[in-house]
């Protein structure tokens, strides 16, 4: 994959993640928006846009 769809990969994750912190601290559930973000960045292994360090770091 290309440095461009990795660095696309990482900033749509790094929103998801905004969306979640965002809609817990509005008290709402984020059980749904935690699962996608869960199957987002599998796919991103799979295809390897990403690894486990590019995540949590």
């Amino acid at each position: 994959m290309s440095n461009a769809q990795q660095q696309l990969f990482l900033s749509t994750l790094k929103q998801q993640f905004a969306d979640i912190f965002t809609t817990s601290k509005a008290g709402k559930d984020t059980a749904s928006l935690r699962s996608r973000t869960q199957g987002f960045i599998y796919a991103g292994e799979l295809l390897e846009l990403c690894s486990r360090e590019d995540v949590h770091s």
